[in-house]
């Protein structure tokens, strides 16, 4: 049935990952519905099932396992979903960032097994739970089949069942709901709370943009970042600019203030981490991988895109840190500058040479920007200028000030990869 909705409805987006003691969960939005696909963590819950009932707070546990999934699968996009004739596994393609991932469960005796294999531009990464990480040149031709990959666990000696899981997560939860939950102790504090107070960090910049009002801002074109974004398109003049700019923060001050009285409304909390334990449900089951010398996962994350389209070198910054690092240490005064006007993105950096990026460049280019950005979007509003128009806020990761900006609005193109001459994720310089 799954197999069929995305033959029917098309990739499916993992915004989230959570889990419970028993099995791992991908938040999946396939195009007008949300799904929540289970893999079994093992002993007694292989296979998988789907449903559109998300995981109960209480039942959600944070561990290794799912710090793994959050770093390298949550944001990829499902392209097909399988089931093995030959054993228990699953196999997902999928594609992050632009860049293929193939992603295996293998369920052996009560033992899960995982592997994923991720294909960069001059190797390809293999990833198996019960032996590491090792990489492949592009030189050497494997087929990585499920044979090749789980010959050594006893491949091919286990049928699938003709059900595609051996769980049901409806009955799964109705069983737990008849388990009673303990009174929790005022002191703890739940990680609502700590989300709340990490929302409000946020806000910070307010008092950065506060500052702002006794400054002119009368060649002042856009002040913020991201979502404390304020454009002045269309305002003239200071005091109307100061006026639009005040009427901003004053929105938000409202938004500051609801988080703040419901961070105080807060009085009874409790660690998410202990609540598998105080509903009696037992331990997380883990499943079968290799740890370094200090008994933690050995994770290798890139620092920052690279990509060649036409003859231009192009740089895309994921993070706030990302960005200021190529801006600072390898844009010079005369390349591009791109960013989503009024989105939460990352910085695009183009070295292109004596050429000026036309609206078709910009289409590539804007396209690429939204994907690895992990956005759905078909308008695409451009924002873009010389880096020397820019200047860093000191204080603020990510964020800058920009003069003689342009404006642009573009079409989303499926086809921006076929454009790129290469494409490197773990670039550093």
């Amino acid at each position: 049935m799954l197999r069929h909705l995305i033959q029917e409805k098309g990739d499916g987006l993992v915004q989230q990952c959570t889990s419970s003691p028993h099995f791992l969960s991908f938040q999946t939005r396939f195009r007008g519905k949300t799904l929540y696909l289970y893999f079994g963590r093992g002993a007694g819950y292989q296979g998988f099932d789907f449903s559109e009932q998300k995981i109960p707070a209480e039942l959600r546990i944070q561990d290794k396992y799912l710090h793994f999934a959050r770093k390298y699968w949550r944001g990829m996009r499902l392209l097909e979903l399988t089931s093995s004739e030959n054993d228990r596994i699953v196999t997902i393609k999928a594609i992050k960032l632009g860049t293929p991932i193939i992603l295996w469960f293998f369920w052996r005796g009560r033992d899960l097994f995982f592997a994923h294999k991720h294909e960069l531009a001059n190797h390809i990464e293999i990833f198996k739970s019960w032996t590491g990480f090792s990489r492949i040149t592009n030189e050497v031709n494997v087929d990585l089949n499920e044979s090749v990959l789980f010959g050594e666990l006893g491949y091919g000696e286990v049928k699938e069942r003709n059900n595609e899981g051996d769980f049901s997560i409806e009955e799964y939860f109705e069983a737990f709901k008849k388990i009673s939950v303990p009174k929790v102790s005022k002191s703890k504090v739940r990680n609502t709370k700590s989300k709340i107070i990490n929302d409000l960090k946020r806000f910070e910049i307010l008092k950065y943009l506060e500052k702002q009002t006794s400054k002119d801002l009368t060649d002042v074109n856009a002040i913020g970042e991201g979502r404390f974004s304020v454009s002045f398109r269309g305002i003239e003049g200071h005091f109307k600019k100061r006026e639009h700019l005040f009427n901003k923060i004053k929105k938000w001050k409202k938004s500051e203030s609801f988080l703040l009285n419901r961070l105080k409304s807060l009085e009874v909390e409790e660690p998410i981490k202990k609540e598998a334990q105080k509903k009696n449900i037992g331990k997380s089951i883990q499943p079968i991988w290799k740890l370094n010398k200090e008994n933690q996962l050995v994770i290798k994350m890139p620092k920052f895109i690279r990509f060649t389209y036409k003859s231009w070198t192009c740089y895309l910054g994921r993070t706030a840190v990302e960005s200021d690092q190529i801006r600072k240490e390898i844009a010079k005064k005369e390349d591009w500058w791109i960013h989503l006007d009024g989105l939460r993105s990352g910085h695009m950096f183009i070295k292109s040479g004596n050429e000026d990026p036309t609206p078709a460049d910009l289409e590539i280019l804007g396209s690429a920007m939204v994907e690895l950005n992990g956005l759905q979007i078909q308008e695409i509003p451009i924002i873009f200028t010389r880096v020397k128009n820019l200047k860093g806020v000191k204080g603020v990761a990510g964020m800058v000030n920009y003069k003689k900006e342009k404006h642009i609005v573009v079409y989303f193109s499926q086809q921006w990869r076929q454009n790129l001459t290469s494409f490197e994720e773990d670039a550093n310089g």
